[in-house]
Order: C-alpha cells, then structure tokens, then sequence
C-alpha cells in the first residue's frame, strides 16, 4: 500500500502592499507573478543580470505577451513544498485623505487610530476580492477565499482549495490569504500583544512588520510603487524620503528579513531592505 505524505506548510512570508498601488489595474496579477516565480526559483535557477535576479517568467516574456507568460511548465511545481503567504493591505489615498482633515481640523489621535484600522479591515476587502479575480487567470497560485483574521488563521493553514479539493491543490506552489490588519491590531492590542503608539508614526508598514516576527513569516516583502533611490538606502534615510512610517525603524530593530519590491516596475526585483552591509 503506497501512503502519500501530505506536501509541507509553512509560512514563507508577509508580503505588505502598498494603498499606492491601487490605482493599478493589474497590480494582483503582477504580484501573483512575482509570487509564483519566487516559488519556482527553488526548483527552477532564477536568470541573473546586472538588475539583479529577474523572474524568469518576466525575463522570458516577448513584446507580444504579457509580463507573466512565458513561464516554465507548471507541471514542475509538482511535489515540492506550498509557500503559504500573507497578504496586508495598506490604506492609501482613503488613509491620506483622513490625515489631511485632521491637519485641518484635529480630529485627533485616538480617534484617527479607530478610523485608520476599520479603513484597513475595507481594504484589505478589496484586496482579497481583486486578487480572487486575478487568481482565476493563474496557474500555479490559490488565493483563499475570504478576509482572515487572527482567529481564522488555523483554517487558512489547514485550507486546501475554495473547493475543498485537495487535488487541485497538488498544482497549487504558492497559497495567499489577506489578512485583516485592522482587526489584527485591535485582537493583539487587547490581548497586551502589541503595543504601536496609537498616531501618525505609525503605518501599516509597522504593522507588517509585526505581524511578520508575530507569525515567524520567513521574510517580510514590501510592495511599493517605487523603487529605492539607492540600493544603500539605510533606514533612517528611508523614513526621511516619507517612503516608509516613523516607527518602523524601532519595529524593525531585531533586523528581519526584508525586501521592496516596485511592483510598478517593467521587470518587478525585489531587493535587500535595507542593505545589510550599510545598515550598522
């Protein structure tokens, strides 16, 4: 009797998307991409350049494809470990706008806070819907179908397909879930397992970084609408060009993994963040 091992879950990472970023249209498919080629890597050798490591499914594409075409068969996927991720959804413009009437009329901080997490239990809503859309077109990838929270994590884990198949599982190298920031915050506030200042030093960038050392995430990805000015941007430097929140130096100060991604890019790259040989 041949006994089939159950294929190996674990969380390979947070990626935090940028609200920037919602203004793009394709900016599910472009991370679903990413995604699979960062899975395929273990089993497929990455094409290096000057750029750094390209994707191959970017690298191989033709002027009449898209950016995601040209990838290797999906059929080598087969039999190595699921990378399960986590997906955090930053606010954006909604986010701006609600810190451009407090500049003007003091709305003040604590109730700021409260309106910022339930922004981020909204986006984190359209997140999940426009990934489940981009999934469909997506070998390779399963988006779970509903917004977790802290609570529904241990079904995300145990999750196989919206289906229930396990065997449509089998092709599946990378599965997603978003999870809802906001109500992350407020379950891990009220359980004394998170202590972020409650104002405008902090971001949903801190959050993610959190929610990464909470969840023991193998690297935290943030995808911005930019890239960085200087592959030895440090921190500090990164705070003062506004492309990352105030408090994220200190929420970072145990050093974890971490990378930025400019999903804008033709030819999205993640990088070191920051540089370790220049971050002292």
């Amino acid at each position: 009797m041949t006994v089939t091992r159950p294929r190996r879950s674990r969380l390979a990472g947070v990626v935090k998307v940028g609200g920037s970023l919602f203004d793009l249209d394709d900016w599910p498919t472009r991370l679903l991409a990413w995604l699979s080629d960062t899975a395929r890597k273990t089993l497929s050798p990455p094409i290096e350049s000057a750029a750094g490591i390209i994707p191959r499914a970017f690298a191989e594409r033709t002027e009449s494809s898209l950016p995601w075409q040209g990838s290797p068969s999906d059929s080598a996927l087969d039999g190595g470990a699921v990378q399960r991720w986590l997906l955090l959804a930053g606010g954006g413009p909604w986010i701006d706008t609600l810190r451009l009437w407090d500049a003007r009329q003091a709305l003040g901080d604590e109730a700021c806070h409260t309106w910022c997490t339930q922004l981020l239990t909204i986006t984190a809503g359209v997140a999940c819907q426009r990934l489940l859309s981009a999934a469909r077109a997506s070998s390779g990838i399963a988006v779970y179908p509903q917004v977790v929270s802290r609570a529904g994590l241990g079904a995300f884990h145990r999750w196989r397909t919206a289906s229930g198949s396990e065997a449509a599982d089998a092709a599946a190298a990378v599965v997603l879930a978003v999870m809802d920031a906001g109500a992350y915050l407020e379950h891990a506030t009220r359980c004394g397992r998170q202590r972020l200042p409650r104002d405008w030093t902090v971001s949903s960038d801190s959050l993610a970084v959190c929610l990464a050392r909470r969840m023991r995430a193998g690297t935290l990805v943030l995808a911005k609408s930019c890239s960085l000015s200087s592959p030895a941007m440090t921190l500090a430097a990164a705070v003062q060009a506004g492309l990352i929140d105030q408090h994220f130096p200190q929420a970072a100060a145990d050093r974890p993994v971490m990378q930025w991604l400019d999903l804008r890019a033709d030819c999205p790259v993640a990088v070191p963040f920051p540089n370790s040989a220049t971050e002292a």
